[in-house]
């Protein structure tokens, strides 16, 4: 989690202030597109927020860039952050806002500037934790729902939502097709499972290349193809942060739990799982939901411990009771303890048992 992580200019890169954004009135004339970094450092510095923006209400424009040399060629984004600033539930003078292209240093960048762009880069994990979350859905297909599929194909833009999500920071989709207002996002996009399915039901998440290859197996792309590994690694480290051979706080392995609402929560069990994204050694089997006599909904079940996610595609020797230790069904290669992944077992030259972990076919 990202709780304790000061947004500083010097570490994150610039906020935009959202009210001096909306009133700067070269941004309404006809033709206008957004500044980047040294633009707004050189001609309109009173745009960057000179406040903190943990004390306000910062915000993390989640976009595409809808051409490798501007992200906004067309201007509707502008057009949309400008609709924002004017919207009646954006009127606070302290809201601030994250935007790649404007916060951090372009490229023709001196010295200082890469060193600010590298750091900004380094802490965008936390930076994307702190904010709501807006996502600029770019017109691409025939309809919203189009629209949003095209977004979810880009790397970037799925770790920034993925990130989000496991931080619980709701985000508001914006949608070019609408014209850049808010109300078709807020009418029609209630939560999370409206925007992007929770990536830990889809794929073990405490396995960097498990993640790097179902980025893959999706065609998710990035345009410097290396960032894909790069996003798959800074995504295994936020969603598998307790690494411990010793159980969560509170629970004990091979044990029946019982749990309230509060702590079901607190666990981060994801929709109904077994699993918990918080904590990747502990698996509940069994997990059942109940009412007790007064109403109180409530579930139990048993704890078990998960091990680790091992090495893909290779062969590695393992003990006899690997396949009952991992939960794996003898039928079909797969474990309730690891979607996304294929168990296969065979007898080893030696006489022992090895094990071969696939993506899914």
């Amino acid at each position: 989690m990202t709780g304790g992580f000061d947004l500083r200019r010097d570490e994150v890169g610039a906020f935009i202030n959202l009210k001096a954004f909306a009133d700067h009135m070269p941004f309404w004339k006809a033709g206008a597109i957004l500044p980047k970094y040294q633009e707004i450092r050189r001609s309109a510095p009173h745009l960057f927020h000179s406040g903190d923006p943990s004390a306000a209400r910062p915000i993390f424009i989640t976009h595409r860039w809808d051409d490798r040399g501007h992200p906004d060629p067309t201007g509707w984004q502008l057009r949309a952050l400008l609709n924002l600033g004017r919207h009646y539930n954006y009127q606070n003078p302290d809201i601030c806002f994250w935007y790649d292209y404007m916060s951090l240093p372009q490229k023709r960048r001196t010295a200082a500037d890469r060193k600010l762009f590298q750091r900004g880069l380094s802490n965008i994990r936390r930076t994307v934790g702190r904010c709501a979350n807006i996502s600029l859905i770019s017109r691409t297909g025939s309809s919203h729902e189009d629209d949003l599929a095209a977004m979810l194909e880009r790397g970037w833009i799925l770790f920034e939502l993925y990130i989000a999500r496991r931080n619980m920071k709701a985000s508001l989709p914006v949608f070019e097709r609408s014209g850049g207002t808010l109300e078709h996002g807020r009418m029609n996009y209630y939560g999370w499972d409206d925007i992007v399915p929770e990536l830990s039901t889809m794929v073990a998440p405490d396995s960097r290349e498990a993640i790097h290859q179902w980025f893959l197996s999706k065609g998710i792309t990035c345009t410097n193809g290396s960032d894909l590994a790069y996003l798959a690694a800074l995504l295994q480290e936020e969603l598998s942060r307790y690494d411990s051979d010793l159980p969560p706080p509170g629970i004990e392995f091979d044990q029946p739990v019982d749990f309230s609402a509060g702590q079901i929560a607190r666990y981060a069990f994801v929709n109904g799982s077994n699993l918990s994204h918080r904590f990747p050694n502990l698996f509940i089997e069994d997990l059942t939901f109940y009412q007790t006599g007064s109403g109180e909904a409530r579930w139990r079940g048993v704890a078990r411990k998960r091990p680790a996610v091992p090495a893909l595609d290779l062969w590695l020797a393992v003990a006899q009771d690997e396949a009952k230790a991992r939960m794996v069904a003898a039928a079909t290669g797969r474990s309730p303890m690891y979607p996304g992944l294929h168990f296969a077992f065979r007898k080893a030259a030696t006489g022992g048992l090895e094990m071969l972990v696939t993506l899914t076919p």
